[in-house]
């Protein structure tokens, strides 16, 4: 009786040292400040995190986030060759109370401040990306994961390197 009692015990510390170890997921958290480079947007967020929205072109925009506040690419891509897409320009960034907002000719992009959510719409006002409430980028144990609003009517497909479904949203 005492040696079960002993090594439920154990087990049992076992356990709970493996959940304190393990990292929580952390989140973006909220938006501070902004600061423009040319056709980049750089968006400091809480934790040292920061995200870059680049402008390539008036509809093409690249999303880059770091946890650590650095944008060092580890290595270069092999699906996007060419990042400048004929961007004219300047970047005006509209700042509200809860938002900032960019405006390009095809483009009206959303960044929500408390907590730090991205949106993009088109000229119509359509939208057409957006993260899922404050959970957009979420990092856990060392990755960065996104999660986005995905509707009934559209699907997502991935074509990189990884095997498995090309339709993502199954």
């Amino acid at each position: 009786m005492k040696k079960s009692i002993f090594y439920c015990c154990v087990i049992f510390c076992i356990l709970v040292s493996q959940a304190y170890s393990q990292k929580k997921e952390q989140y973006l958290g909220n938006c501070t400040s902004y600061s423009v480079n040319g056709n980049k947007v750089v968006f400091s967020c809480a934790n040292n995190s920061k995200v870059m929205l680049q402008l390539c072109s008036g509809e093409v925009v690249k999303i880059w986030v770091s946890a650590d506040g650095n944008f060092v690419r580890n290595n270069e891509s092999f699906a996007v060759i060419e990042e400048d897409l004929g961007w004219k320009g300047t970047v005006n960034v509209k700042e509200e109370p809860s938002t900032y907002e960019i405006f390009t000719e095809q483009l009206r992009i959303r960044v929500n401040k408390a907590p730090f959510q991205l949106q993009i719409f088109d000229k119509y006002q359509k939208l057409l990306f957006s993260d899922y409430a404050e959970k957009g980028f979420v990092y856990d144990s060392g990755k960065i994961r996104t999660n986005k609003v995905l509707r009934n009517d559209e699907q997502f497909f991935g074509l990189g390197e990884k095997s498995g479904w090309k339709n993502r949203s199954i």
